[in-house]
């Protein structure tokens, strides 16, 4: 059993493992365990079986954030776009993506918004100084 916790008192993390005859228990600092979490990502992506290609809402972890920093900028290998995303526990998250990529994902964010309006108005309902009565839903 492996089990990761913050140490008592500390800016530190603590990693015990266990195999039911010794235990082993390990203090990380932030960089340190930030190079395990970057490690394990990679072990993973190398293991079966494979992450789907589908993103499902509710399955997949979603993130909230009233503060995200994002950025982007010419590839420096001149093959695309780097575009990252700041996440407060696993830091910035870059992705090298070309420039058809990109085109794409510009498009797809245009389309989810469309989606988004027309959903936003068939929820919208007149309110203007009228009876509650006579409130007529508006619909795209």
């Amino acid at each position: 059993m492996i089990k990761v916790s913050k140490a008592n008192g500390s800016n530190e993390a603590v990693i015990q493992i266990e195999d039911g005859v010794q235990k082993v228990e390990q203090q990380l600092n932030a960089d340190e365990l930030e190079a395990l979490i970057a490690n394990l990502a990679s072990l993973r992506a190398e293991m079966t079986p494979v992450h789907s290609g589908q993103f499902v809402p509710g399955y997949t972890a979603s993130y909230e954030c009233d503060n995200l920093l994002w950025s982007t900028m010419p590839d420096p290998g001149k093959r695309g776009l780097l575009i990252a995303f700041q996440n407060s526990g696993l830091g910035w998250i870059t992705m090298r993506m070309s420039r058809a990529q990109i085109e794409d994902l510009v498009t797809n964010i245009e389309f989810s918004l469309l989606d988004l309006s027309r959903a936003q108005n068939r929820d919208t309902t007149v309110t203007a100084d009228i009876e509650p009565d006579n409130m007529v839903p508006i619909r795209s």
